[in-house]
């Protein structure tokens, strides 16, 4: 006789926290107008160093998608990211498949504010 999986319901601060992303996401999407916001948060976290530099000729190499898809949590609910308006952008598919796989301390997208560490701040 196969025993049948319980499924666990999801907790209440887990509910709240997607009530709030969803709120949120509706506010974000206003403010980008449906634009990749990438550019923006990078122009406003750039700051002129060799680290940077290298940073950002990775970011300038993906091609844009203009049509932003993603609300994206620059730091993550892992990390202690809340969504707060400062900690999302909205992102086409391109920027933010590249802000996950370049994320992480010291890496290129942490470098232009895309992604954040658990240190580090969510204002901008």
């Amino acid at each position: 006789m196969k025993r049948s999986r319980i499924k666990q319901r999801p907790s209440h601060k887990k509910v709240a926290y997607d009530e709030e992303f969803a709120e949120a996401k509706v506010l974000v999407k206003e403010r980008s107008k449906g634009v990749c916001e990438a550019a923006t948060f990078v122009l406003y976290n750039l700051h002129r160093t060799p680290e940077t530099a290298e940073a950002l000729q990775m970011f300038l190499d993906v091609p844009c998608g203009f049509h932003a898809v993603h609300v994206h949590h620059r730091k993550y609910r892992s990390r202690g990211g809340t969504n707060q308006l400062s900690n999302l952008s909205d992102l086409c598919e391109a920027h933010h498949s590249w802000a996950h796989a370049h994320g992480g301390f010291g890496e290129p997208a942490n470098l232009l504010g895309l992604s954040l560490s658990a240190g580090e701040l969510e204002v901008w």
